[in-house]
């Protein structure tokens, strides 16, 4: 006679996480106030994407790095700071490098070049300055004119451009675009160089993508809510972005963040801060 059957169930030990973790973006260099050379762009910040597995009960930490250089311009002629890195468990999303600065006189110095960083900063608008090179991303635009206008920082995408002529600035290099949150976002890109002389203000990085914020122009001291045409701009903030199924996790103080459901999956969207996430 045949015994009963016994059906054993399998005890899921762990969680499954889809993650994407980007860096801050590396701030733009400030230009000369009283001639027309320029700053370099912002480096993108590193984008991290894949799945893991962790045990559950074990808690993992989540820091989203803040807008670089504190969310300030540059003054002028400082190269820009690098963006701050990003972090998941042991997982480092680091931050772009910052933009070369330029000098109202003087040849070549250190300053003028795009710092290293994820994706390089770009070169200052003085002949001979190099882009930052990139640990994850792309190099910073080379100096490529023969005066005045600066280049782009490099992207999560793509290299950031040189400058073509002393009005002619080179562009950050582009992003790259994932839709872990259902929809198609880029995320790190290269923050864009200026023409030589310019007149306006330099856009910061956006929120939350890790884009490289843009050099500042030149000469003129032109001023607007604030700011002058020879500050650099700060990069934008970071993000940590968990996708997940079947759990309900708990989140420590100190993190901003949402909750959304995607085609049946938890997303959570970590903004600012530094704390834990326990499954």
């Amino acid at each position: 006679m045949l015994g009963d059957t016994i059906m054993l169930s399998t005890l899921e030990t762990d969680i499954s996480i889809q993650y994407l973790i980007v860096g801050a973006g590396g701030t733009g260099g400030g230009g000369s106030p009283t001639n027309d050379r320029a700053g370099g762009g912002g480096g993108g910040g590193a984008v991290l994407t894949s799945t893991a597995k962790f045990p559950m009960g074990t808690n993992l930490t989540v820091q989203v790095a803040p807008t670089s250089n504190g969310g300030s311009w540059t003054g002028a002629s400082v190269r820009g700071p690098n963006g701050g890195d990003s972090i998941f468990h042991n997982i480092t999303a680091a931050g772009g490098g910052g933009g070369g600065s330029a000098q109202q006189s003087g040849s070549l110095n250190s300053n003028n070049h795009g710092r290293s960083g994820a994706s390089g900063g770009g070169a200052g608008g003085i002949v001979g300055a190099l882009g930052g090179s990139a640990t994850a991303g792309n190099a910073g635009g080379n100096m490529g004119a023969s005066c005045c206008a600066s280049s782009g920082g490099g992207g999560a995408g793509g290299a950031g451009g040189a400058s073509s002529g002393s009005n002619t600035q080179g562009n950050g290099g582009p992003g790259v675009t994932n839709n872990i949150t259902g929809s198609n976002v880029t995320y790190g890109a290269g923050g864009h160089g200026e023409g030589g002389g310019t007149y306006d203000i330099a856009v910061a990085g956006t929120a939350n993508r890790g884009n490289g914020g843009e050099g500042a122009g030149g000469d003129g001291n032109y001023y607007s809510g604030g700011l002058y045409n020879y500050q650099g701009a700060p990069g934008g903030s970071g993000i940590v972005i968990l996708r997940f199924t079947g759990v309900t996790p708990t989140i420590s103080g100190g993190l901003t963040h949402s909750t959304s459901t995607v085609s049946g999956d938890t997303v959570i969207s970590f903004t600012a801060g530094t704390g834990t996430i326990t499954f």
